[in-house]
């Protein structure tokens, strides 16, 4: 018995991204949401992805929610959709946090980057005063 294992199907991979807990600064799109983008390389016919969450330093019902599901490309075209994550908003000063979303088990496409960390901005942080900036109160 022979089994021939497709390698001219298209590739699926995730890019990674940027969150905050709070308002949006610079390139975070949306607050308390992390927004994923999965493409698929070329449409040759219907594909599914599924995806699931892991954590880095970033902890699931503590940091952001836990989440798992299935892409469908299923039309010409169809090359690029989204994943959202949901951000949890805490009191704690942590700095930025980690934690990944992992694409898995593929039909009609081959897994290009499988894996995608997300960097998850504490809103609880102070941004430092921009340089040449002193903070209120010094050097007035």
């Amino acid at each position: 018995t022979v089994t021939i294992a497709a390698d001219d199907w298209p590739r699926v991979s995730v890019a990674p991204a940027l969150a905050s807990e709070g308002a949006p600064i610079g390139p975070w799109k949306e607050p308390g949401v992390a927004t994923l983008d999965v493409t698929l390389e070329a449409w040759v016919g219907r594909a599914t992805v599924e995806y699931r969450t892991e954590d880095d330093t970033a902890t699931a019902g503590e940091d952001y929610v836990a989440t798992t599901g299935t892409l469908v490309f299923d039309r010409p075209g169809q090359l690029q959709q989204t994943v959202r994550v949901p951000i949890l908003d805490d009191t704690l000063a942590e700095g930025t946090e980690r934690f990944r979303l992992v694409l898995h088990s593929p039909t009609g496409a081959l897994l290009g980057t499988a894996t995608a960390n997300v960097a998850l901005r504490d809103d609880e942080i102070s941004p430092a005063p921009p340089p040449g900036n002193p903070p209120p109160g010094e050097g007035q």
